[in-house]
């Protein structure tokens, strides 16, 4: 059954009061988008029969698909099986086979659960169970007359394993168009009106379609090629958007900054420490984020106060005294120290106010330091960041790592 439109419906009353924000739809459209479907909507309901049966009709004739996700646990207020069966007209069944493999799970972890914890092998009648590889609640694959329902579980690590190893193929084989050429463009250290100011000229025609989407220190280019099925075309595009953006570029898809810095360190076979004041060990969070990054990332040092900065790096406690400790004499003996102590190839060091509390005149909130030290020296860099505490570090981390990937 071909099928170009899909919708989603979220199923959480946390996601309507504040509680939580859904992620998985924001993954699953940009997934489906790139597989050749048109979302036609999403919607987020409370856990309640009516609400998500409003929603599965307000989407009946909007869409080929309906994906719903959440409301799929064990607990009073996971109603979704019983929502979509009744919209459906047909029964909840248990899936034998499902309960069997609970029941065989929870034996092996040697673990005692309550028998409400089974409502998990409950199934809309009819139902295919698409296997869930990390958690207890199974998705289901619903076939009802012209339509497909989809049900997953609200975790975003349960959603998204059972779509790369379940649902992902189904999909493809059923859409009606071919797929959109898309491609995200990531560039860092440079603000969203310089990236469109340079690519405006462009991307200025009708077979494409383009977003500017603002990050935390980074800036993303999402393009959409809607013209015919020309390869040089579009090949010929990408490769003018890469020259216009230049150095700034730091990778075409969705891989963050700290995967491109680790590869790079791979391969050259070199090594890398940090030394962390304001953003307090969120750098070395990023950089092992990335599997395999104990090939390259040695050591961390996190120096919140002044006498961590002199014990743990070596920092000169006159250079604290003359100058503070967000200064650039300061994070320039950070780097070098955490890189002489660790014994690494390269090291890089932030210290600065990430507020909202501690600023000054001279150096008000979100005045950061960062330095690089690395084989060819030592090289600094002051910023004056905006926005929240945690939006302070993550900008400064985000930097930090710019820094160190334009050295290497």
């Amino acid at each position: 059954m071909p099928a170009s439109r899909v919708a989603i419906v979220a199923v959480g009353t946390e996601l309507l009061d504040g509680g939580r924000v859904d992620t998985n739809g924001p993954w699953l459209s940009a997934r489906l988008r790139a597989l050749g479907f048109t979302v036609a909507g999403r919607l987020i309901v409370p856990d309640d029969v009516t609400a998500i049966q409003e929603g599965l009709t307000f989407f009946r004739d909007r869409a080929d698909v309906l994906i719903v996700t959440g409301g799929l646990g064990p607990t009073h207020d996971d109603v979704t099986r019983e929502a979509v069966a009744g919209w459906l007209g047909r029964a909840v069944v248990e899936d034998a086979d499902w309960r069997r493999r609970m029941e065989a799970d929870i034996a092996a972890r040697g673990i005692s659960l309550p028998p409400m914890v089974f409502r998990m092998a409950q199934v809309v009648e009819g139902a295919e169970v698409l296997p869930n590889p990390v958690g207890a609640a199974p998705g289901q694959w619903i076939e009802a007359g012209d339509r497909i329902c989809v049900l997953l579980p609200g975790p975003p690590a349960e959603l998204q394993g059972i779509y790369q190893a379940h649902l992902e193929a189904r999909l493809r084989r059923l859409v009606a168009q071919p797929p959109l050429r898309v491609v995200l463009l990531r560039t860092s250290g440079v603000p969203e009106s310089r990236i469109a100011e340079r690519v405006q000229a462009l991307l200025d025609r009708s077979d494409v379609t383009w977003s500017i989407l603002p990050g935390p220190a980074r800036v993303d280019l999402e393009v959409r090629w809607t013209g015919p099925s020309d390869e040089p075309a579009w090949r010929h595009l990408l490769e003018r958007l890469r020259q216009a953006l230049g150095d700034d570029l730091y990778a075409e898809g969705d891989i963050p900054i700290e995967q491109v810095v680790g590869q790079r360190l791979r391969d050259r076979r070199q090594t890398l420490a940090t030394a962390e004041s304001c953003t307090g060990g969120l750098l070395g969070h990023r950089i092992t984020n990335v599997p395999g990054s104990s090939e390259y990332f040695l050591r961390g040092y996190v120096a919140y106060s002044n006498e961590a900065k002199v014990d743990l790096l070596g920092v000169d406690p006159e250079a604290i005294r003359q100058y503070g400790a967000v200064s650039e004499p300061v994070v320039r003996q950070m780097a070098e120290g955490a890189r002489r102590r660790a014994g690494t190839d390269w090291a890089v060091a932030i210290t600065g106010i990430a507020g909202p509390t501690g600023g000054t005149p001279q150096k008000p909130v979100g005045t950061v330091h960062i330095a690089v030290a690395g084989p060819d020296g030592t090289t600094h860099r002051c910023f004056q960041f905006r926005g929240t505490r945690e939006l302070i570090k993550e900008q400064s981390v985000q930097m930090a790592l710019d820094l160190l990937r334009r050295r290497l």
